[in-house]
């Protein structure tokens, strides 16, 4: 929620766009810009920290956490693609294309550059 895209000031008051993360129907942080799910708050606590470490628990343990779910809704206008990467899983990063409120992309093209080439799975 500190880290404001392009030109916005959202960051002065922890209010830029931000995964929101959810543990069997809890959210676990307080920063909220999607009001139907949680009160509006700027905050750094997305709920992250509460998440990340059960991502060292063996995947059995997962069942008994239940539904894990993460929201995201990127309301600034800003009209370039926004990237994810994980903290624990090295060289896990992709590009995800924003679509306004009719589902048109708002960039067709990969822009910003990255300068490199994604690597492409095939046969799944």
């Amino acid at each position: 929620p500190g880290i404001a895209p392009g030109d916005s000031n959202c960051g002065d008051d922890n209010t830029c766009p931000a995964p929101m993360y959810f543990m069997d129907g809890i959210y676990q942080g307080v920063f909220s810009n999607i009001e139907s799910i949680a009160p509006l708050a700027g905050d750094e606590d997305f709920g992250l920290d509460a998440v990340e470490p059960l991502f060292f628990h063996p995947l059995g343990d997962w069942e008994g956490y239940g539904a894990m779910e993460t929201y995201l809704k990127f309301d600034q206008d800003y009209d370039d693609d926004i990237f994810y990467f994980c903290h624990l899983h090295s060289g896990m990063t992709g590009r995800i294309k924003l679509k306004d409120a009719a589902g048109t992309m708002m960039s067709a093209e990969n822009k910003p550059d990255i300068g490199y080439e994604y690597d492409t799975i095939e046969g799944h």
